[in-house]
């Protein structure tokens, strides 16, 4: 029988055993090298988390135009009022090759954990996040389902990382702009202001 473990249990050990390191955001556990990509396959989601299916069984995936300007599929979407929406950046690509430091987990973090969560806690899913991904991806097989950006994995959304410059007071903030998807701009983000969340996610 194949050993299995699912995200909760798996946080719970990495959070338990953080009490021994703590590892700086962009780096990895040591002797264990990051992939420089993941696969995941990306779906509209349910405010918790969950895929969304417009027709029972039928999951709404990201590469749909229909579903391109919805939550999961972009944090700003347009659903929500503070910001103008912006698309899905995979264009028609179902399941995305997305960096693994500067895209997935730049925004898988402030998604499972908020912004404005203590540092240390931040410090914590951030380990625990880029552990359970490296967990997953190196399985054979990974797991019945593909890799996917819902609740049945970690939420990953895109721009969630850039969505928190407006939940710091910068309403008029656009990421189509700068940066773009796969673009590390932590090195130049000051540390208050409307970027403070921003900050604390690249200092997890």
């Amino acid at each position: 029988m194949r050993f299995s473990i699912d995200k909760h249990h798996f946080i719970v050990i990495i959070v338990f055993s953080f009490v021994l390191t703590i590892q700086p955001f962009g780096e990895t556990p040591s002797k264990v090298p990051a992939p420089n990509s993941i696969q995941v396959a990306m779906y509209r989601l349910n405010s918790n988390g969950s895929i969304y299916e417009a027709t029972p069984g039928v999951r709404a995936s990201c590469a749909t135009p229909d579903h391109q300007n919805r939550w999961g599929c972009t944090a700003f979407h347009v659903d929500q009022r503070t910001a103008t929406p912006v698309l899905y950046p995979y264009g028609s690509t179902p399941a995305p090759e997305v960096a693994f430091e500067t895209d997935y987990l730049k925004n898988v973090v402030p998604q499972e954990m908020r912004g404005g969560a203590p540092q240390i806690a931040l410090q914590a899913q951030a380990v625990a996040a880029r552990s359970y991904a490296m967990y997953q991806v190196t399985q054979t097989p990974v797991s019945p389902r593909p890799f996917n950006n819902s609740a049945e994995n970690q939420v990953f959304v895109p721009y969630r990382f850039e969505l928190l410059r407006v939940e710091g007071g910068d309403p008029g903030h656009n990421p189509t702009t700068t940066p773009t998807p796969n673009v590390n701009n932590c090195t130049t983000l000051p540390d208050s202001g409307v970027t403070r969340y921003q900050r604390n996610v690249c200092e997890a």
